[in-house]
């Protein structure tokens, strides 16, 4: 954890200062309640060590998605009497979120009072990190706290723009809790490291397997998950669902796992009969609850719809668990929300927490489902090493992608004062080349993180010419489109771990088809940066002479300065001044 932490402040820089604390206090939108109680009674120690110092508290937080407007059943009332339960302190519920009205009972605010904010969500400023809505917010405050992780993956105006305004700018004991988890759990695991992957939404969970599986041990390969999995060796999997456009992805994860990690996959299945349960599940839960039975994975039946793992998979996961000393978990086993099929999921979570020896084990559990399915199963969850209130946060990080809200923060140790500096903004175009990611390695040693706001522009080749034998074929276009997302997801992972070595991140990333040369001076221009950095593309032969190259053209034709960057062997360093 390399971000400043609210309580490593010196407490003469927080007694009786405002501090603007973002929390997060909206429920998963598949709840009945709008408010999340559970998150913030997480976020009460970064309150309560406020309190006794005189600092006057302004929350900002947002429940459901207003989408830019005010909806009155979004307000943020039962936030305010949430708490107030939570606390005994009186909040002070406004009834804007900025504006000279909120300032006016801002500024009378009293030392250890606490003023709620109205939903930030109700101001389209809020999700376009609008630069305007930032500064009012800024004013409002001495000094901003963040302690909200499940919008870490997001750049609003209440998590990123408002610390280009504020100083110092820093993180809650929440937010650094999990994050620090998340660091022991991809840096730093105890050995043997279990991961559980299951769940459904196989296009989130492939960018996770493929960063995990040179850090894990054992890989259980659970849920939905599993079928396309199963299906890729070669088995039939009766009714259940297959995402049958991830199978070459899936193919080539199984491969390129084979000597590095130990995949598992379940060995039995609690099935139903596939039409009888979509009866019940389109009655509304009217009807009866289909007959279920046990199967061996290898004998599933056409009509058989798998809802659970079965017994033997069980068997085998406890074994596992027992054995690990990390162990990270992310997604249901089985259809959990119907009562009879969450019974797998539920006692694994048990056996976290009865079975596991918790003085050598770190258990992380991460995924909205699989939170919702633990927290209303009535164990005792705060037994559990640690439960993830970031769902897309989490699976972000897990996948080695840079968190805005976190990036935003001051690092540990930093000096605290006033942000003046001018933000260089630098356009990286990337294309996952040894030249490109040099290019990225180069910024280190040339720009200070806080200085700087870097953006990847990747123009991937255009398939067209390659792809017309298949072009009516709806399916060979959803494989082609797949391929396409993968490809640019790699492409800015690794651009983003380029970066990261050299500790910066990328603040936005930008994948357009055209033309490289027209598409890198066009994004230039329009978002005016100071530099635009490429690695060198070499042509040699008829092709340098038919087309020129890439880095040669966007040289030629830039108003802007161009830094060109080859790796090491090569000539290493090729500048325009604009």
């Amino acid at each position: 954890m390399d971000k400043m932490i609210v309580n490593q402040l010196p407490i003469d820089s927080l007694r009786g200062k405002r501090v603007l604390l973002r929390l997060d206090a909206s429920a998963d939108p598949a709840s009945a309640d709008f408010v999340d109680e559970y998150k913030l009674r997480l976020s009460l120690p970064t309150i309560k060590q406020l309190l006794p110092l005189g600092a006057r508290i302004i929350i900002g937080t947002h429940i459901g998605n207003p989408g830019g407007k005010t909806v009155e059943r979004l307000r943020v009332g039962p936030v305010a009497e949430a708490l107030e339960a939570l606390t005994g302190k009186t909040v002070h519920k406004l009834d804007e979120s900025t504006g000279e009205n909120v300032l006016r009972a801002v500024t009378a605010m009293k030392e250890g009072e606490i003023v709620l904010l109205e939903n930030l969500l109700f101001n389209p400023g809020e999700e376009s990190n609008d630069a305007q809505f930032a500064h009012e917010l800024s004013i409002l405050c001495d000094l901003y706290c963040n302690d909200a992780f499940a919008l870490a993956h997001l750049g609003l105006a209440s998590t990123v723009g408002i610390t280009h305004y504020v100083r110092p700018a820093v993180a809650g004991p929440a937010l650094a809790r999990e994050l620090m988890m998340f660091e022991v759990l991809l840096s730093k695991p105890n050995p043997p490291f279990l991961g559980i992957i299951a769940g459904a939404r196989i296009e989130e969970k492939l960018s996770i397997l493929e960063n995990l599986i040179t850090t894990l041990d054992r890989m259980f390969v659970g849920g939905a998950l599993s079928f396309t999995f199963l299906k890729a060796q070669g088995y039939e999997v009766g009714a259940a669902p297959v995402s049958e456009a991830f199978l070459p992805l899936v193919k080539d994860i199984l491969r390129r796992s084979k000597g590095v990690v130990d995949v598992v996959l379940p060995k039995d299945f609690t099935v139903v009969h596939a039409t009888r349960f979509k009866e019940f599940t389109e009655s509304g839960g009217i009807t009866a609850i289909p007959d279920s039975r046990q199967v061996p994975a290898d004998e599933l039946l056409p009509s058989d719809l798998p809802v659970d793992i079965g017994p033997q998979t069980l068997d085998l996961l406890y074994e596992l668990i027992d054995e690990a000393h990390t162990v990270f978990w992310n997604g249901p086993l089985g259809v959990w929300e119907t009562e009879p099929f969450c019974a797998a999921t539920q006692r694994v979570t048990r056996a976290l927490i009865e079975r596991s020896p918790h003085h050598v084990q770190r258990t992380v559990i991460s995924g909205d489902s699989l939170a919702r399915a633990i927290r209303t199963s009535g164990l005792p969850v705060e037994r559990i090493r640690h439960l993830t209130t970031g769902g897309q946060a989490a699976l972000q990080l897990l996948a080695g992608n840079p968190l805005p809200s976190i990036a935003a923060l001051d690092d540990a140790g930093s000096v605290i004062e006033p942000f003046h500096r001018r933000t260089r903004r630098i356009l990286l175009a990337v294309d996952g080349s040894d030249n490109s990611l040099e290019a990225a390695e180069r910024l280190g040693v040339m720009v200070e993180p806080e200085d700087v706001e870097i953006t990847l522009l990747y123009v991937p080749k255009s398939r067209t010419l390659f792809n017309r034998s298949g072009r009516n074929d709806p399916e060979a276009a959803q494989q082609r489109s797949i391929e396409r997302r993968f490809e640019i997801e790699r492409v800015f992972s690794a651009a983003n771990a380029a970066l990261a070595r050299q500790g910066l991140v990328s603040h936005r990333m930008l994948a357009i088809e055209g033309d490289p040369a027209d598409e890198i001076l066009k994004c230039a221009d329009e978002m005016e940066v100071d530099l635009i950095a490429m690695g060198a593309h070499v042509k040699s032969g008829l092709r340098s002479f038919a087309g020129g190259n890439l880095s040669r053209k966007v040289t030629k034709r830039s108003s802007r300065p161009v830094l060109i960057v080859r790796v090491p062997d090569e000539d290493s360093l090729l500048q325009k001044a604009g």
